[in-house]
C-alpha cells in the first residue's frame, strides 16, 4: 500500500517520494488525495 500511496503523492505534488517518507504525520497517510478534495473532481 505504501507504493500506491507514494505514487499518488508524487503525482499530486509533483515531487519525488522516498521509501518510508509517508508516516502518520503525512496527510497522504490517511487519504490518497492528501486531504485535498479538489484533486479527484
Amino acid at each position: 500500500m505504501e507504493l500506491v500511496t507514494a505514487l499518488y503523492k508524487a503525482a499530486i505534488t509533483g515531487l519525488p517520494v522516498r521509501r518510508g517518507e509517508i508516516d502518520a504525520a503525512d496527510p497522504f497517510y490517511g487519504s490518497l488525495n492528501g486531504g485535498r478534495p479538489e484533486v479527484f473532481r
